[in-house]
């Protein structure tokens, strides 16, 4: 197509790896300050050791990268997609996935409620208002 820029699976795995790798850290500190990241927050989920104690800064940067790798296959698709749904099939069977076991780190979920629910709200509102700004969304 005129116009569009042609994107290499070099520019792929370049994204992909700079997007993932910055992420990581500011993940890796909110877990290891509060046990949750603002998507966690909106779905009340906490990761925490099994004695309800905060993961520290190492071992959040090392589930992160463990969930990234493994859970995620860098985001690259379509793998990523297929890393994913053996993840959440591991965590159905097992309750758990590999990387939380090898912690020993205990991922933690609440029923969503109030504020939380309408952050979910808000913020899926958000998201779809911009998607339908961008470029071909109507037709």
């Amino acid at each position: 197509m005129e116009g569009t820029p042609d994107v290499t699976l070099f520019d792929l795995l370049f994204g992909a790896v700079i997007t993932f790798g910055l992420l990581a850290f500011v993940e890796a500190f909110l877990l290891s300050r509060w046990g949750m990241t603002p998507g966690k927050w909106i779905f009340r989920i906490r990761v925490v050791h099994e004695d309800n104690r905060l993961l520290s800064y190492g071992e959040a940067l090392r589930r992160t990268f463990q969930v990234v790798t493994q859970g995620m296959c860098l985001g690259l698709p379509p793998m990523n997609l297929l890393f994913q749904i053996l993840a959440f099939k591991e965590y159905v069977e097992g309750g758990t996935t590999a990387w939380d076991r090898r912690g020993h780190f205990e991922v933690q979920h609440a029923n969503m409620r109030g504020l939380h629910l309408g952050v979910a709200i808000g913020v899926s509102l958000m998201i779809f208002s911009w998607i339908a700004q961008l470029p071909g969304a109507t037709s």
